[in-house]
Order: structure tokens, then C-alpha cells, then sequence
């Protein structure tokens, strides 16, 4: 089983990091989709950042939304104060395990939440994602989506 073998230390890790996005066009609601797992337990009290939303606008109280077959992450992450919640800034979302639970090691978490994309039109790039707490995570960028897109690659809205 996993980590039964004595002095066998895991480095802490993102093993899936993945974010895809559900609409490109500048000035409107974007609802970003991420899916990660990790190789360790991740403890009540860590600190989750998603960076670099490349001029996207985050809502200061961050809605962190379900997704079918997610592994209930949105009842996982907390704003500190409130179950489901993240803290937005501009180009970045914070949260953290809430109490009383944890994320398991090698299962896979999905959850989305939405931003404003940025007013003009521009190349996407990826994000980043990192952790800190009992266990620290280095920055890892996200890994680029199936179909070649990156988020927040916005084109010219109407009008």
C-alpha cells in the first residue's frame, strides 16, 4: 500500500493538472473547468493558488461550482469562512481544504468556477497552480487541454 515502505518520501506533486475553458469571447462570463490530483494527502488548512488567469477578472468572492463525477471538490475548498467559496483577486483565485477534511492522494478532483474574460482579444497561456501547508507544492503550470486551446484565449466579442 502506499506508503509502506519505510523512509520512502513522496516529494509532494500535482499528478493531473488540467483547466479548459467553456467560452473564448472577450468581456463575457467564462466558466474555467480544472481537474487535479496529487500524490499525497492534502491536510485541512492548505492553500490552493490558480494564477496567471491572464487578465481575467475573479470575482472577489469566488463561487467554486459541482461537477458531476468531481469527487464533491467544491464541498472540499473553503474561503477560510465558507464551504464552496474561493477568494478572487485579478488573475488569481485562493482557497484552501476546509476543516475536517482532506484530499486523498491519486483520486481526481474537478470543480469550476467562472471569471470575466479580459475586454480584448488575446493568445491564452497557461496558469499555474500551487500549494502550500503541510505539505508544500511548487508551482506547476497547467497542462495544455486536448484540444490545443489555452485558457483565456479570448476573440472579439459582438459588437
Amino acid at each position: 500500500p502506499f506508503g509502506a515502505n519505510p523512509i520512502l518520501i513522496e516529494v509532494p506533486a500535482f499528478t493531473v493538472a488540467n483547466i479548459a475553458q467553456s467560452n473564448p469571447v472577450s468581456g463575457q462570463t467564462n466558466t474555467l473547468t480544472v481537474t487535479l490530483r496529487t500524490n499525497v494527502d492534502m491536510m485541512p488548512g492548505t492553500k490552493i493558488v490558480i494564477d496567471d488567469l491572464h487578465y481575467a477578472s475573479v470575482p472577489i468572492s469566488a463561487v467554486i461550482l459541482p461537477v458531476e463525477g468531481g469527487n464533491g471538490a467544491n464541498t472540499l475548498f473553503w474561503d477560510l469562512a465558507m464551504p464552496g467559496m474561493g477568494v478572487g483577486s485579478f488573475e488569481r483565485l485562493s482557497f484552501w481544504v476546509g476543516p475536517s477534511t482532506n484530499l486523498s492522494a491519486h483520486t481526481t478532483y474537478v470543480f469550476q468556477f467562472q471569471v470575466v474574460n479580459p475586454p480584448h482579444a488575446q493568445n491564452g497561456s497557461l496558469p499555474t497552480i500551487q500549494a502550500e501547508g503541510f505539505a508544500n507544492f511548487g508551482e506547476t503550470w497547467f497542462q495544455a487541454p486536448a484540444d490545443g486551446t489555452f485558457p483565456i484565449r479570448t476573440v472579439c466579442g459582438p459588437g
